[in-house]
């Protein structure tokens, strides 16, 4: 008989410093917290800690000095020699539209990145649906590429990815087994955001508008809930995305509103203007995620949990780039942490 090897009890603690770091949120020469409070926050015993800071150590990640502490390690990179790179870019056409061009500013970091390390990029404008059914075959539209991006949700409805080609995602949450590294906005951050956000307005009840078939919506929706068990009441409330807007909206006007995609949120909030002919943030107190809001002038203003979408583009193509430059390298996720602009 045959038993799973089990993993240390560190491996939480070191998936998620490795995720942050890579992401920026720690940057080369910061300072990690100490160990006990790395102890404290990961429930775990300052041995095992001690131990998890080692693996990141061994992976080149920090550096352990005696006496003073963990510290990340420079991992800037001197500048490519080994030629250039041809790397497939998928975005859904719509996702850099006036209405939804908030993509846009991804691959503007991602083309950035490209110039700085002597990358060719190919653009494939294919939303969910055509991606899936691609025509021309897929095959050809990956002719000659080394690695792959896709910008938006491409893990939804479950489909697949190739597995021949290393592959970077930006709002996907699935690895598809390894083979594509996620790059999203951290959902327990944002949380942590969410949590405060409510509680600063005194709400005991909250409910938590999510996309049922979007892995990352449906993450974001699980966390909070999470976390806000011990303050109050939480309802989820999921929708399918070619459903017609169910606002079906709690009687008690105190109750906060939690959309976890920025693009539901305005298509609600515009609804609920026609309907009523008041804003919904006159009536209830509103939170999105992801902070379209800011970058796409037709959007409706709302507080909202946001990060840089120009950061997101270039840690994408970095990310790439380590796992093309090091085959044998393995996907990982890359946590970029938000932050919260609040209305007056």
């Amino acid at each position: 008989m045959q038993y799973e090897r089990k993993r240390p009890a560190f491996s939480r603690m070191v998936e998620r410093m490795e995720a942050l770091i890579a992401g920026g949120a720690f940057r080369a020469g910061d300072k990690l917290p100490s160990l006990r409070e790395l102890s404290e926050e990961y429930e775990l015993s300052n041995y095992a800690v001690y131990e998890g800071l080692k693996s990141l150590r061994d992976k080149g990640l920090i550096e352990l000095r005696h006496g003073s502490g963990a510290y990340v390690a420079d991992l800037r990179d001197s500048g490519s020699t080994e030629g250039e790179w041809h790397i497939t870019v998928f975005v859904g056409d719509r996702r850099v539209a006036p209405e939804g061009g908030y993509l846009s500013h991804a691959l503007l970091g991602i083309q950035e990145a490209a110039l700085r390390h002597n990358c060719v990029l190919t653009i494939r404008m294919r939303d969910y649906y055509e991606y899936y059914h691609p025509e021309p075959p897929f095959e050809t539209q990956i002719r000659n590429a080394d690695g792959l991006i896709f910008l938006g949700e491409y893990d939804f409805g479950g489909g697949d990815i190739p597995r021949s080609l290393p592959a970077a995602g930006m709002e996907m949450n699935s690895t598809f087994g390894g083979v594509l590294s996620p790059v999203t906005l951290d959902p327990v951050s944002a949380a942590e955001l969410a949590v405060d956000y409510f509680r600063r307005r005194k709400q005991r009840k909250v409910r938590v508008v999510y996309l049922e078939d979007g892995p990352v919506f449906r993450m974001r929706a699980e966390c909070f809930r999470s976390f806000w068990r011990e303050h109050g009441e939480c309802e989820l409330f999921g929708h399918q995305v070619a459903q017609s807007i169910d606002l079906s909206l709690p009687k008690e006007r105190k109750t906060g509103l939690l959309f976890c995609s920025g693009a539901w949120c305005e298509r609600c909030m515009e609804h609920y203007e026609q309907l009523f002919h008041t804003p919904m943030t006159s009536d209830y107190t509103v939170l999105s995620i992801d902070g379209k809001s800011l970058l796409v002038p037709d959007y409706r203003p709302v507080s909202t949990i946001f990060i840089d979408w120009r950061t997101a583009g270039h840690a994408a193509l970095e990310e790439l780039l380590r796992r093309l430059r090091n085959p044998s390298a393995e996907a990982r996720r890359i946590l970029l942490v938000p932050k919260l602009k609040e209305l007056p």
